[in-house]
């Protein structure tokens, strides 16, 4: 893991100031941590998690689902190629059905001739009677249903596309009727992210159930959602990069907990790739409704040249949760109720974007860095 430098923001008066300093993103990327001051001076690279069982440390999940042993490339080729599957699956059911009226031509009978398929007896009354039919003895004449087994394998696939990459709404109504919105919950499976572990405060848990009700939050104003994972697994950023890139996003919100051994660091921030200014006005409007949220935090967006941030074509921001050393973040994070206050914030900062208001820009000593 990468030391970063605390920000340089002055401390507001009679506040101590807070730093922050966050592990390792997968893929190799350092991530810098959250708005600082400098009453949270830089300090040793954080420790990882570890994996062995120690007094209080719950056991590691097992990564679940029908792609935790897929590729992560083939995850993501199965989120940006769900249409293609799709016209697969069309052509497979109609040669299926082919195949299924060539296979009712009635068997070749003692000294007659085969009749051609389609000629079936007028009547037709040995089909509605039960009667045998004219495929031979002992049969009763029904017509199998050879695209049964196709269509089970189609319903099949669709879950497993839908585990992989989740799956978008249908559109709906209300003020982001028409918007595509992925949200991506950092880390997941080996790689675990920040920890606390006495009080049982697993980053990569806490995002991806965070995630769940930002996507539910998200769709109850109309807007269509993908995440990047539903499970518990691991995925490197490309995958990820490449699911927002290839389903035309029109916003990236990734989702993440941030770490500093100083428990006086607090306050859930919003950060943005540089030079990106639909990032930095988003950014702006999401951190104006996290601090509406919370009074007590008055950290201000600042910049993240992050690959997830970087590579993705769309106003795309980086929000940190809290930080798990901190009992005032940690009371948020596990108290349901306020977690919902927190994902209603990101949701209105991302109305006001849609709308085109302008961010309300900090004093100029406390613009982002």
């Amino acid at each position: 893991m990468e030391r970063r430098h605390a920000s340089r923001n002055p401390v507001p008066p009679g506040r101590r100031a807070a730093g922050a300093l966050s592990p390792r993103l997968p893929g190799g990327e350092g991530r810098q941590g959250a708005a600082a001051g400098r009453g949270c001076p830089e300090s040793p690279a954080p420790v990882a998690c570890r994996e062995a069982p120690l007094a209080g440390d719950p056991p590691p999940r097992q990564r679940a689902g029908p792609a935790a042993g897929s590729s992560p490339w083939l995850r993501g080729g199965l989120a940006a190629g769900a249409r293609g599957w799709g016209l697969w699956l069309r052509r497979a059911l109609a040669t299926a059905g082919a195949q299924g009226e060539a296979s009712q031509a009635p068997a070749r009978g003692h000294g007659s001739a085969a009749r051609p398929v389609g000629d079936r007896p007028s009547t037709g009354r040995w089909r509605a009677k039960g009667r045998p039919g004219p495929g031979g003895p002992g049969r009763d004449g029904l017509r199998p249903l050879p695209w049964l087994p196709v269509a089970i394998l189609a319903g099949l696939l669709l879950l497993v596309l839908g585990r992989v990459a989740g799956v978008a709404a249908s559109p709906g109504q209300g003020p982001l009727a028409g918007t595509l919105i992925v949200v991506d919950p950092g880390h997941g499976g080996i790689d675990r992210g920040a920890c606390h572990l006495p009080s049982n405060t697993i980053e990569s848990e806490i995002n991806l159930e965070f995630s769940f009700l930002l996507r539910d939050l998200l769709r109850q104003q109309g807007a269509r959602v993908l995440l990047t994972r539903t499970t518990d697994e691991d995925l490197d950023l490309d995958p990820r990069i490449e699911i927002a890139n290839a389903n035309g996003a029109d916003y990236l919100l990734s989702i993440h907990v941030n770490w500093f051994p100083d428990p006086t660091c607090f306050g859930a921030q919003t950060f943005y790739f540089p030079g990106r200014e639909e990032s930095r006005r988003l950014a702006l409007l999401v951190q104006d409704e996290l601090k509406k949220v919370d009074p007590a935090n008055y950290r201000e967006i600042q910049t993240g040249r992050y690959r997830v941030l970087r590579l993705t074509r769309m106003p795309g921001v980086l929000v940190e949760l809290g930080f798990v050393d901190s009992p005032h973040d940690r009371a948020i994070l596990h108290d349901p109720s306020r977690r919902r206050a927190l994902a209603e914030a990101i949701v209105r900062g991302v109305i006001r974007h849609h709308r085109g208001e302008p961010g309300p820009e900090p004093a100029p000593d406390l613009r982002d860095r």
